[in-house]
């Protein structure tokens, strides 16, 4: 097995696991299990082959990002005020300093395995692409009640016609298997534009079309809004007028939306709908968001450490929050820079900021429009819940991806640089 074949079955294998009826915390668990495991095969693999891995100065910038990323969050777990909980994560997440820093290594090594080579670009990208296919049929599936391993009861919320349906997918929650959805939707896009082959041209679509319909189930309006703002940055960067294939396209599926709305089968989503018109700014996030950066301000420069912040926020929290939802444990800011801030200071908090900046820069100079959209839609979307691992996981990859395809163009640039169009020709 090739070592990007690898990795995108443990991309796929992490992002569908479940073990219902099996584990207590069903949803997390197997995820850590296939990463840890998975990651730790690729580091062997790559042992036995003697792989080739490409020096610092051939990645420099994400080379260095990533370094100082690992380097800042294990001082934020060694310092951090529960060590122990910091480095192995709460039962409900599991996103500790261990696991993060795992998904940290496997994005560099995504990054250094696919360096300058399209094809394992492409084997990674259709690992994404068939986990997203699976995944949104199984959210689907949820939605029209057709569940064969979790109870309905889980994400059902209310009786009547004001019941609420969240299909949470494989990944726990609707917010959460919103956000992959919207990962999969633009990298399946990109396979499309990056593939020779027809047929895959037309799957990586129909993936696409289908993880948009199973991300619109979810009743997710961060989903939507970072989907929305996904495609004004494909439009930035590919800087053409739309085409009139896509325009037909795209109406189409504004109108199939509409009538499947309205529609018996639309029930539950115009429910969800109804509850976006009775609670307008998502409950009490903003007074969440006032109280995470209160407590921010006590350790601003190392942070409280990973993971703690379930264990401490009741110490910072308003009695307005408190008010709002008596006996509600908090267990996240809800946003992904905010948990940055609270678990690893403000140099942690930058250094993802600079990392997800970095990979904007980059699709933009290649004029990679999915690539842009994946980061500009799962980002904005992940403002408005925390980041587990399998989206970690997938936004790290996407990050890793850009790295290689940078490399790719400057090695075809040396090329035609040294050798001319013989030479360009030859790189192409």
């Amino acid at each position: 097995m090739s070592i990007a074949l690898l990795q995108s079955v443990v991309i796929a294998i992490t992002s569908l696991i479940l073990a219902p009826g099996y584990l207590v915390y069903f949803d997390v668990a197997p995820k850590v299990i296939a990463l840890l495991t998975g990651t730790a095969l690729v580091l062997l693999l790559v042992a036995i082959t003697g792989f080739p891995f490409p020096g610092p100065k051939r990645m420099p910038q994400f080379s260095m990002l990533s370094a100082c990323y690992a380097f800042w969050l294990a001082l934020a777990t060694a310092f951090s005020i529960r060590p122990a909980l910091s480095f192995l994560g709460t039962d409900w997440r599991r996103f500790g300093g261990l696991e993060e820093g795992t998904v940290c290594v496997f994005g560099w090594l995504i990054a250094a395995v696919c360096a300058g080579c399209l094809p394992r670009v492409l084997t990674v990208l259709r690992g994404i692409a068939a986990a997203g296919a699976v995944s949104a049929s199984y959210g689907i599936l949820q939605y029209l009640g057709r569940d064969p391993l979790l109870p309905p009861a889980r994400y059902h919320f209310g009786e009547g016609i004001r019941m609420v349906v969240r299909p949470p997918g494989t990944l726990g929650h609707g917010n959460y298997f919103a956000t992959w959805l919207l990962f999969v939707l633009f990298l399946s896009l990109a396979l499309r534009t990056l593939t020779t082959s027809p047929v895959e041209r037309w799957l990586s679509l129909a993936t696409a079309w289908l993880a948009g319909c199973a991300m619109v189930l979810t009743g997710t309006r961060a989903a939507v809004v970072g989907f929305v703002i996904g495609v004004a940055v494909w439009a930035v960067v590919e800087r053409v007028r739309p085409r009139r294939r896509a325009s037909i396209l795209a109406g189409f599926g504004v109108l199939a939306a509409t009538l499947f709305f309205f529609s018996p089968a639309g029930q539950l989503l115009r429910a969800r709908a109804r509850s976006f018109t009775e609670d307008p700014w998502g409950g009490e996030r903003i007074v969440l968001w006032r109280d995470s950066l209160r407590m921010a301000r006590h350790h601003l420069f190392i942070g409280f450490g990973p993971e703690v912040f379930t264990s401490e926020f009741r110490r910072y929290e308003s009695l307005e929050l408190i008010q709002s939802n008596p006996g509600d444990r908090r267990v996240s800011t809800n946003n992904m820079f905010l948990d940055a801030l609270v678990a690893d200071g403000i140099p942690g908090m930058l250094l993802l900021a600079w990392l997800c900046g970095a990979g904007f820069r980059t699709a933009f100079r290649l004029k990679q429009p999915a690539f842009a959209a994946a980061l500009a839609s799962g980002i904005i979307s992940q403002q408005f819940s925390p980041l587990v691992l399998s989206n970690a996981l997938i936004l790290w990859t996407t990050l890793g991806l850009l790295a290689a395809l940078d490399m790719r163009a400057e090695e075809s640039m040396s090329v035609q640089l040294e050798s001319g169009p013989a030479g360009a020709t030859a790189a192409r």
